[in-house]
Formats: C-alpha cells, sequence, structure tokens
C-alpha cells in the first residue's frame, strides 16, 4: 500500500495555515499568516527527504495577511 509517515517539511512559522496541492502533486503552498507570506514547497520523491520552502509571496504590512487556501484544477 501507500507509504503514509509522516515528516517534517518546515519548522518557525507564525501561523501555517491554507495548505494547498497544485493539481500535478508537485508542490504544496502555505499561507503563514503572522510572517504574511506564502510558501511553497517541492514534493519529494518517495523515499526522499522533503524539500525546502521558498517563498512565492509577501503581504505589505497593513490590513490583511495570507489566510487560508484554495486551488483550483489548472493550478
Amino acid at each position: 500500500g501507500p507509504d503514509l509517515r509522516v515528516a517534517e517539511m518546515a519548522s518557525a512559522f507564525g501561523i501555517p495555515d491554507g495548505l494547498a496541492w497544485s493539481p500535478d502533486g508537485a508542490t504544496l503552498l502555505m499561507a503563514d499568516t503572522l510572517d504574511r507570506r506564502i510558501l511553497d514547497f517541492d514534493a519529494p520523491p518517495p523515499g526522499a527527504p522533503p524539500g525546502a520552502g521558498r517563498a512565492l509571496a509577501a503581504a505589505a504590512e497593513g490590513p490583511g495577511a495570507p489566510d487560508g487556501g484554495a486551488m483550483d484544477a489548472e493550478g
């Protein structure tokens, strides 16, 4: 059956929220509300360690911050 082990991909987030996978399953996106950024992570091949997160976008100071997430079929 499938490998259902859990692995830590990253740490030290403000408020991690809004996980969404790309349609091809290759990228995980995560909103970090407190740190005002959206990160993306490469999904590792089976048995490989998780990839490092990259800052995809950052919200300017002021009202509003990344919170929640959704992904449509086109990505």
